[in-house]
């Protein structure tokens, strides 16, 4: 891969390389030459007997490595996960369900301090919210193109209220997330 594409980065003079935080996204005709330089570098270390490691967020390891216990009693939270992968979503379906006094507890802020950086945020009323016409459905990209994946069975049938609020920003945020 090239170096100006900020794919990778290096720490240290030592010479860590890890891919860069900075550059998430990769266009999908650079895909295979990213994965192939990945490749390479984690087979170079494998081989001179370096280790190789990238970060992972913790809520893989809860879901890959939970214990039977913790999956008889509630599942994760992933809408108040979602403030910690896309907090301006986070923050804009938080109308949605949240009051002001919640949203500065999920927030772990003062109410002086959300006034101050929220001035204009407000919890949606049932008019606003049936108004957006949301579904129960997640848009997301793959490959390049939109697909439509159903939250539920009645899918895009349904629409959300404010009541279906908790629910449906629980299933579209694991959706984001995961």
């Amino acid at each position: 891969t090239r170096p100006d594409r900020g794919y990778f980065a290096r720490f240290d003079e030592g010479g860590y390389v890890w891919p860069s935080l900075v550059n998430w996204s990769i266009a999908p005709e650079e895909t295979a030459s990213v994965l192939r330089a990945v490749g390479r570098l984690v087979g170079v270390a494998f081989v001179s007997g370096h280790t190789c490691g990238f970060a992972i967020h913790t809520t893989f390891w809860q879901w890959a490595f939970s214990r039977a216990a913790d999956t008889e009693g509630e599942d994760s939270d992933y809408f108040s996960l979602l403030r910690h992968f896309d907090r301006a979503q986070f923050i804009q379906r938080a109308r949605l369900l949240y009051s002001r006094q919640q949203l500065a507890d999920a927030l772990d802020m003062t109410q002086d301090a959300l006034a101050a950086s929220l001035p204009d945020w407000r919890p949606l009323s049932d008019v606003e919210v049936s108004a957006l016409e949301l579904t129960w459905s997640y848009d997301a990209a793959v490959c390049g193109a939109s697909a439509s994946v159903p939250l539920a069975p009645l899918g895009v049938a349904k629409p959300v209220t404010t009541a279906d609020a908790k629910e449906y920003l629980q299933l579209w945020s694991r959706h984001h997330i995961v």
